[in-house]
C-alpha cells in the first residue's frame, strides 16, 4: 500500500477522486464542483492537500486535509474531508492509514488540531477523536462535529 499526494500532473487520479466524491455528496448540477475542488488540492506543501491510497496500481481511497470543509465553522480549521474508499476495499483499515497520514501530516505543518464532520455512526470515536457537538451542514441535515489533538 501507498499513499501520496495528487499532484495537478495526476490528471487520472485527479478525476478519479472527483468523480468519487460527486458520486458520494455531489448533485446532479455540481461535478465541475468536485473536479475544482480536488484539481486545487493537488499540491503537497501546503492547505489543501489530497492524498491517494494505492494498491496493485489501483487507487482505492483518497482522504483530503483542507482549510475549511463545513462553511458554518469556517472559525475552525484545518479540516480532515473528503474520505472515500472504493467499496471493494473497504473494512481493510484503509481508512485508517489514511487518516493517520493525514494527521501526520497536519502536525508535521505545525497545527495541533484537526477538524471533521460526519454522519456516519461509531468510527471516529474509535480512532480517538473528539465528538464535539451536533450541527447542520449546508443543505440542514444534522451532522457530527469532531476534533482531533495532534501530537
Amino acid at each position: 500500500m501507498i499513499i501520496k499526494n495528487i499532484l495537478n500532473s495526476d490528471y487520472k487520479a485527479i478525476c478519479k477522486v472527483a468523480n468519487w466524491l460527486w458520486e458520494e455528496w455531489g448533485t446532479s448540477k455540481n461535478k465541475k464542483f468536485w473536479y475544482s475542488w480536488v484539481s486545487s488540492s493537488a499540491r503537497n506543501d501546503d492547505i489543501p492537500q489530497t492524498f491517494i491510497c494505492i494498491i496493485n496500481e489501483q487507487i482505492v481511497g483518497t482522504v483530503s486535509l483542507w482549510r475549511c470543509d463545513l462553511q458554518s465553522r469556517q472559525d475552525l480549521f484545518p479540516w480532515l474531508g473528503g474520505l472515500y474508499i472504493d467499496e471493494k476495499y473497504r473494512n481493510r483499515g484503509i481508512a485508517k492509514q489514511l487518516i493517520e497520514h493525514v494527521c501526520k501530516v497536519a502536525s508535521d505543518l505545525g497545527y495541533t488540531e484537526l477538524f471533521l464532520f460526519t454522519s456516519l455512526e461509531d468510527f471516529y470515536e474509535k480512532l480517538d477523536w473528539q465528538y464535539l457537538t451536533n450541527i447542520p451542514d449546508e443543505n440542514d441535515n444534522m451532522v457530527k462535529l469532531y476534533r482531533k489533538e495532534l501530537f
